[in-house]
């Protein structure tokens, strides 16, 4: 086997598990959505802890995005993330025994870590192994994790008898991808890759706070993120609103924007590259991801709605690996500072997923959905100013 070959195919095993990083951290988290009545039942949970239990693991997010890059730049990703990986096991683990909504929240809580740290690194771990063409491809498949484990555990999760049962399969799984993490994810200076040197924290600061490209990417985030909240957190109730759709149809309606998500993830950095007018591209779709969004809850039709949906979800979810991926090939900051410029990316775009929507939106327009989404659609399509601004398209354009 070939040097080449032995490279390429470690890649594929290493994507395959950072993958599996993304899958299970958001499986746990969703398979309390289907059973949100009973997990509030056994826990004695009203809604609004119900609600900060199914979020917990998102929370950390806000605070330690950053400080994750800064330790993954510094230690590298296969130590930290890996321990970040075993606290996510834990987090599973807890889950069985949990009886109170303070031991609950805590176990959620640590099930998201893996996620959180591999946010921002993936780029930084697997860019040894793939070109800086494919790079953006290969992220994409890996984040499309997240989504796959969004959907199967809502699909599949009342299949079992009952919490603790899917609380038991879920905790083997994260048991299983930790010895996965240590057996498989090599270090970045390993026979199989190319050297990384470790950066030191000051030093990743100054380079990251100091690159106009991190922060105009982080606010292209911001926009979007905002958006997918939006849509994903009011959609379904909008329908039911104003088209009399029942919770179950309005059900579906949300998971088509869902398997959108998956294709553009997977498939949207692909196209970028194949294209040759880029900057065309990427706008048209984000005036596409935009249209959908504000406009798609006046479709009383499921099936143009789902294809609306499908299409408004993949336009969208494509920019993500493309611009957790770019900070790689910015000349400043490559490969030995990406990771701490993709956490100040994921810590911009986090402030705006969880405070715009809970701060500002919602107690201007409250119960008025149509408003809601409107504004979602708008804000989503100020990311056509921001991203002419970022490294992205070629000379043609």
């Amino acid at each position: 086997m070939t040097a080449d070959n032995r490279k390429k195919k470690v890649g594929i095993l290493i994507a395959a598990v950072c993958f599996a990083v993304y899958f299970i951290g958001n499986y746990m988290q969703y398979q309390l959505s289907p059973l949100a009545a009973t997990v509030m039942k056994e826990l004695s949970l009203n809604e609004s802890q119900y609600s900060s239990i199914f979020t917990a693991n998102l929370f950390p997010a806000i605070f330690l995005s950053l400080i994750s890059g800064l330790l993954v730049d510094r230690f590298g990703p296969r130590i930290t993330v890996g321990l970040a990986v075993v606290l996510a096991a834990i987090g599973g683990i807890g889950r069985i025994f949990a009886s109170s909504y303070s031991v609950m929240w805590i176990s959620m809580l640590l099930s998201g870590m893996g996620c959180l740290f591999l946010t921002s690194s993936s780029a930084k771990i697997l860019f040894p192994y793939f070109s800086a063409a494919q790079l953006g491809g290969v992220v994409g498949i890996v984040t499309a994790g997240s989504n796959v484990g969004m959907f199967v555990a809502t699909a599949t999760t009342a299949w079992f008898p009952g919490t603790r049962s899917a609380y038991v399969f879920s905790a083997v799984l994260g048991i299983l991808l930790a010895v996965c993490w240590f057996l498989f994810v090599r270090k970045q200076d390993s026979e199989d890759t190319e050297a990384i040197r470790p950066a030191p924290i000051l030093d990743s600061l100054r380079v990251c706070l100091k690159n106009r490209y991190v922060w105009i990417a982080g606010i292209t985030m911001f926009f979007f993120l905002i958006a997918q909240v939006v849509t994903s957190g009011f959609l379904p109730v909008a329908l039911q609103t104003v088209h009399g759709m029942s919770e179950k149809v309005a059900g579906y309606m949300t998971s088509a924007f869902m398997l959108g998500s998956i294709a553009g993830s997977a498939f949207g950095p692909r196209l970028l590259n194949a294209v040759r007018r880029k900057r065309l591209y990427l706008l048209a779709s984000i005036l596409l991801a935009g249209l959908c969004i504000a406009f798609s809850w006046k479709i009383s039709g499921p099936v143009p709605l789902a294809i609306v949906l499908l299409a408004g979800g993949a336009a969208m979810s494509q920019f993500i690996p493309i611009i957790y991926a770019f900070p790689v090939g910015v000349k400043e900051i490559g490969p030995t500072y990406s990771a701490t410029a993709t956490g100040l990316i994921a810590t911009i775009e986090m402030i705006g997923a969880t405070q715009v929507p809970a701060r500002i939106l919602t107690p201007i327009f409250g119960n008025n959905y149509g408003g809601l989404l409107i504004s979602a659609g708008c804000i989503c399509l100020l990311a056509m100013i921001t991203i002419n601004f970022l490294p992205l398209f070629g000379r043609e354009d």
